[in-house]
């Protein structure tokens, strides 16, 4: 069955609301088996995950270059906090209140022979990166760099 031309936006935008979920799930599962494990063994942990101990040993593998939620943040990242809201596990005025208070970390300068710039995260960048992938929309991209820049003076 064909979609219509009016079902497809609301298609896609629920395709990126489950992914969201999806992904921001996958962290906070990442996170739990990784607090798991400090008091307790692969094994113990295989059982109630109904896992194999070399399972538990990939996901903590994984769950090792995941980093932890910053404290009053949902999110370990700017972009983790629009997943967040995305997924719909925060409502409006919390994604935009936490986008504005992020400590973001200064653009670097430019090398004089060098003058690419890796983002990376908890940059600004992470804000426009999650409106450019539809997790948040515009009157929330621009009210959060308004209250951060409110903020500064």
């Amino acid at each position: 069955m064909k979609m219509s031309t009016m079902e497809k936006p609301a298609a896609l935008a629920e395709l990126v609301r489950v992914k969201a979920r999806r992904d921001t799930v996958d962290l906070d599962y990442l996170r739990a088996t990784r607090a798991a494990a400090e008091n307790a063994s692969q094994r113990e942990i295989a059982r109630i995950l109904a896992l194999s101990q070399p399972a538990v040993n990939k996901i903590l593998a994984r769950a090792k270059g995941i980093a932890d939620l910053r404290p009053t943040f949902h999110g370990a990242t700017p972009f983790e906090i629009a997943q967040r809201y995305s997924g719909g596990f925060i409502d409006r005025a919390q994604v935009i209140d936490e986008l504005a208070r992020w400590p973001y970390l200064p653009k670097p300068k430019a090398d004089e022979f060098d003058d690419v710039w890796e983002p990376g995260e908890g940059t600004w960048y992470d804000v426009e990166e999650a409106l450019q992938q539809g997790l948040i929309d515009g009157e929330i991209y621009e009210a959060a760099q308004l209250r951060r820049h409110a903020g500064k003076q």
